[in-house]
């Protein structure tokens, strides 16, 4: 279980989206390979808002006399599923490795 904070998200409103993520996997181990699985859900919840009148969006809301953006504040819901996989191969002979970097980069 974790807490993530993500920053600012709404422009006007300023106010953070922080997720709260719940996560189980498994994996496999041997000498030279490892293998692991993992599924994520986060969720959050963030206010926002939404200018929606044609006046704001062509910049004209002053000259009409409209009240300061914006015009509809709510709060949304997040949700996230998440499959993580991960590959990771050990070189048990790095002087082979070490020989063909040399070859790709001339040193």
């Amino acid at each position: 279980m974790a807490y993530e904070p993500q920053g600012g998200r709404n422009p006007l409103l300023r106010d953070d989206l922080d997720y709260t993520v719940l996560a189980a996997g498994t994996g496999v181990k041997t000498n030279s390979l490892k293998f692991d699985v993992a599924l994520e859900c986060r969720w959050g919840s963030v206010r926002t808002s939404e200018d929606f009148s044609l006046a704001y969006h062509v910049g004209r809301a002053v000259e009409l006399g409209l009240p300061p953006s914006p015009e509809t504040q709510g709060t949304a819901g997040l949700r996230e599923w998440r499959l993580k996989v991960s590959v990771i191969y050990r070189i048990a002979n790095t002087e082979k490795l070490g020989g063909f970097l040399k070859k790709v980069f001339g040193s």
